[in-house]
């Protein structure tokens, strides 16, 4: 008799990545700036990275590392007020609003959380939450069951409290907190002859992965004028 291997698994909890998803107040209609009001990375390759490669004694060309199954878990109570900060990290807290008025993060089936500013009242009532206008939609974020997260940009957001500023609009840089939005995701490990071990217990906090730039006025160039 010849017993089997089998591949093991780390113990995965958080997982972090570097991988920023950034869009443009500017990029909306009628900005200035100009820029993208949508984004998308693949987070996939830091949930298997963490899984590690312990094919054990059957590793050959078929061992292989894979990742499924990906959700975006909202660590909030829904209709939440979105939290981030502005340009400096250690300033966090601070209230997300959008024309003056609060944005609120919900979770709109298991691949998407949308921040809207719609009380908790008004996004209950509404019938058909995927419309974008109804919904008074701000921003989106979305995952595909492979880890791929994108974020949509709908209305501007107010990057507050540097409204004083008078140049370099785009520098000011909107920052999710951290502790609000979690992709979570199943890696398996495979070995040659097809056995496997499983872990979805780890998450990739958000904060500091999603970003968004101002915009600001711009001015005619003036020279001479003239008056009757």
């Amino acid at each position: 008799r010849i017993t089997d291997d089998g591949p093991a698994i780390t113990d995965i909890s958080e997982v972090t990545s570097t991988l920023v998803l950034e869009t443009d107040d500017g990029g909306l209609s009628g900005g200035n700036a100009g820029g993208d009001t949508s984004d998308s990375t693949d987070y996939s390759g830091v949930f298997e990275t963490a899984a590690g490669t312990a094919y054990g004694a059957d590793s050959g060309s078929n061992a292989s590392v894979s990742s499924s199954g990906f959700d975006l878990e909202l660590q909030v109570v829904e209709g939440t007020q979105a939290k981030g900060s502005i340009n400096d990290p250690s300033a966090t807290d601070q209230s997300l609003t959008s024309g003056n008025e609060e944005v609120y993060l919900y979770t709109l089936d298991g691949n998407t959380i949308v921040g809207s500013t719609l009380t908790s009242l008004e996004w209950s009532a509404l019938v058909d939450k995927t419309d974008t206008i109804l919904g008074e939609y701000v921003f989106r974020v979305q995952t595909t069951d492979g880890g791929v997260v994108s974020l949509n940009q709908y209305a501007e957001i107010d990057h507050l409290p540097t409204d004083g500023a008078s140049s370099d609009y785009a520098d000011q840089t909107w920052t999710l907190d951290d502790g609000q939005i979690y992709l979570t995701g199943t890696v398996t490990v495979t070995d040659n002859d097809t056995d496997t071990a499983a872990d979805s217990d780890g998450y990739l906090d958000l904060g500091g992965n999603l970003r968004i730039t101002d915009d600001g006025p711009a001015i005619t160039d003036i020279s001479e004028v003239t008056s009757t």
